[in-house]
């Protein structure tokens, strides 16, 4: 079945009161019946935290299209060789501009739902939640570092720490989001999904009658990620991938 999908970003207002620009980013596509949603949080602390988000997202969105369009098993060997080409590509980026490859630290959640399975990938916090027989759940926990406020990036020195979720089975719906909404989605003290949240924002979205990218509720979500509702609540970038099959 074909999937129908919305995606926003929000700068947070800490960066507003700073004038810095949003430091999230996210894709999504589909390719052959398969969902590819990425979300990526470019580090506050990074110069250039924001181009390592984009830089991650549009480089997995391509060697995972590639990987899904020639059919290729991606066993752990090879989303370890797709995620050393993101570095690669950073690092080239960095380079370029005479800067190191940690001023480009970013997470990365991705999910890649197909007819028959479900593939996760994950670096660092942000979460990835699914919804598989008429029930929400975890589908990757966020990865705290070491160190309150800290976590682990794509640009990470001897290797991303990369974590990888395999479900034997399709899934209905699926949301990806960075950490500046894991406060209003996930329950910490269970580590469970708050199931009102993703129902809630999946609703728009499941009362499309079209397949594809909504821009209307892409809209919608960008408008609610700003909001003051939301903003009392985290002073964050705000990014989320929402996807269900229509």
């Amino acid at each position: 079945m074909p999937w129908s999908w919305a995606c926003a970003s929000a700068i947070g207002s800490s960066h507003l009161r700073t004038g810095i620009r949003c430091q999230d980013a996210h894709r999504c596509l589909e390719v052959d019946g398969t969902l590819i949603a990425i979300a990526s949080d470019g580090a506050g602390s990074a110069a250039r935290g924001g181009e390592g988000a984009v830089l991650v997202c549009r480089t997995l969105a391509t060697e995972l299209a590639a990987g899904v369009r020639s059919a290729r098993d991606l066993d752990d060997d090879a989303l370890t060789q797709i995620l050393d080409r993101v570095r690669d590509r950073i690092a080239h980026v960095a380079a370029s501009q005479s800067a190191a490859m940690r001023d480009f630290a970013a997470t990365a959640v991705v999910i890649i739902a197909g007819p028959v399975d479900t593939l996760i990938m994950h670096v660092g916090d942000g979460a990835a939640a699914i919804r598989h027989e008429g029930r929400w759940q975890v589908g990757s926990w966020p990865d705290a570092g070491e160190f309150a406020g800290t976590t682990f990036f794509v640009t990470d020195d001897g290797g991303a720490k990369l974590r990888v979720t395999r479900l034997g089975h399709s899934v209905d719906e699926i949301a990806a989001l960075t950490d500046g909404l894991e406060r209003l989605a996930l329950s910490f003290a269970d580590e469970r999904v708050h199931v009102p949240f993703f129902e809630g924002m999946m609703r728009p979205l499941a009362a499309r009658t079209t397949t594809g990218r909504s821009p209307d509720v892409s809209a919608m979500l960008r408008s609610y990620l700003a909001s003051q509702s939301v903003c009392s609540r985290t002073d964050d970038d705000k990014t989320i991938v929402l996807a269900r099959r229509a």
